[in-house]
């Protein structure tokens, strides 16, 4: 019987990490948003962090429906760097992959925020303070992300933005997808 396979798909703010999953999904993935994880963890005991140990957990139960099941899953997760990714208990039997936007400008940054996700979505109702508070952390979590793909031989992917964006992204499902 053929294994299933378990990829994470982590990364920066807008990067691309749930249109991916969801571009996965379409091919038979089950897309599993920690995002939503992380807000049901909240309503029901008050955690405002998806702790590392949960999801190291969360990963090995789903790593044995990959091999018992023939199922094919996908995380999409904000939370954890490669730094700790590489900690899971599982991290030689899935796949990580990153993505980011490494080399741009903060004007650029700002673009993306402005520009990509729906309206009910939460950079479509930031103040300013949200705004350049974002704009710091994603400028800053893209040399870290950059750093620690390196240390820990993560795969990374600069999706880049604005008109490059979607085929970076088609390019990085393509690249997965034929693995």
């Amino acid at each position: 019987m053929n294994n299933g396979r378990l990829i994470i798909i982590a990364g920066n703010k807008r990067a691309g990490k749930t249109t991916l999953c969801s571009m996965l999904a379409e091919k038979g993935f089950i897309h599993l948003k920690c995002d939503n994880i992380l807000d049901a963890l909240d309503e029901v005991v008050g955690s405002n962090k998806l702790d590392f140990a949960f999801f190291d957990t969360l990963v090995s139960k789903y790593h044995e429906d990959t091999n018992n099941y023939n199922q094919n899953i996908v995380f999409d997760v904000y939370d954890f760097n490669p730094s700790m990714l590489a900690k899971l208990k599982k991290f030689d039997k899935v796949e990580v992959y990153v993505l980011a936007y490494p080399n741009t400008s903060i004007e650029d940054i700002e673009y993306c925020l402005q520009n990509y996700g729906e309206s009910f979505q939460w950079n479509k109702t930031m103040t300013d303070a949200d705004l350049k508070r974002n704009i710091d952390l994603i400028f800053t979590k893209n040399d870290i992300l950059e750093k620690e793909c390196k240390n820990y031989n993560i795969k990374l992917f600069d999706v880049g933005i604005k008109n490059q964006r979607d085929l970076k992204i088609k390019n990085v499902f393509d690249y997965i997808a034929n693995l």
